[in-house]
């Protein structure tokens, strides 16, 4: 990998950046709209906390699997995945805001692609390949700031457009924003992030490169250095 390398390798660092806060933004935009959906499709508090539970219960046990999946098949498939799950769920609940559809399974329905939705472990993967090894601590916080941005801008947005353009715009937004977060990931992030930082570190122009010293024996003198 050359100066080049080095320097796309940091586009792809900013570009998971970006892609985790607009995953977590788009989650929390729904998030917001979730509860007025629920009661204008007429369910109870009851029925709500179900959904919010399988919700969780998916995302609890789709982790391991969804794991195993982006250790073998590296982080391109891994961000490209969740972005599509991610999109199924926005489409599933956008459907559900239709008065002419059955808008109660729908709803039920957009939580099953939940499971697959793990944008920030796959970013925690790709920024611990990518970074220095002393670099990585305020590499992996930054997904921290990241966090905190979509849940300002999230919650935000999710109830600005929702009161002024319909509970449906929010989810619409979220539908196309992940799409084009799936689009980018395919696009723009390597198959395999394993190893980049190293080869990276590597092949910096000027870098000395060390080598261990060889130890030869005399035998008179003993085990020399040079």
């Amino acid at each position: 990998m050359t100066q080049t390398g080095t320097l796309d390798l940091s586009r792809v660092t900013l570009l998971v950046y970006v892609l985790a806060a607009l995953e977590l933004a788009c989650l929390f935009m729904q998030s917001s709209v979730m509860p007025y959906l629920s009661r204008r499709l007429g369910l109870d508090s009851v029925a709500f906390g179900y959904q919010q539970t399988i919700f969780g219960v998916l995302q609890l046990l789709g982790g391991p699997v969804f794991g195993r999946f982006a250790d073998q098949r590296g982080a391109r498939a891994a961000f490209t995945l969740s972005f599509l799950a991610s999109s199924a769920l926005y489409l599933l609940l956008a459907a559900a805001c239709s008065p002419a559809l059955p808008g109660v399974p729908l709803l039920f329905a957009s939580r099953l692609p939940g499971a697959l939705m793990h944008t920030l472990p796959a970013a925690q993967m790709a920024i611990t390949d990518l970074s220095a090894p002393e670099e990585r601590p305020a590499a992996l916080g930054r997904l921290g700031l990241c966090f905190g941005v979509g849940v300002i801008f999230g919650s935000l947005l999710g109830g600005t457009l929702s009161s002024t353009c319909g509970i449906q715009c929010p989810v619409i937004v979220a539908l196309v924003v992940n799409l084009l977060g799936a689009i980018l990931s395919f696009t723009c992030i390597p198959t395999s992030t394993k190893g980049a930082s190293a080869r990276a570190q590597a092949a910096l122009p000027g870098k000395l490169h060390q080598t261990h010293p060889r130890c030869w024996a005399s035998p008179s003198f003993g085990h020399h250095w040079s």
